[in-house]
């Protein structure tokens, strides 16, 4: 059996495919593009993301966690 070099495209395919095993739904981005009303929500866990970033950059108030998400 004959491994095909590894790239970015394999990577991302082999990434999505295991996302979807995982039970997550894949949405193309260039489709989620077109729709300016798209809620961030769905494609950004902005809870986590504002824990994360409070608990790794607690010294850090340059900026606020709203901020940094959006």
């Amino acid at each position: 059996m004959i491994i095909p070099f590894p790239n970015e495209s394999r990577f991302e395919a082999a990434t999505i495919d295991r996302l979807e095993l995982l039970g997550y739904e894949y949405a193309n981005g260039r489709e989620l593009r077109e729709h300016p009303d798209f809620p961030l929500e769905l494609v950004v866990a902005t809870d986590a993301l504002r824990r994360y970033l409070r608990a790794r950059y607690p010294h850090a108030r340059l900026f606020t966690p709203q901020v940094a998400v959006g």
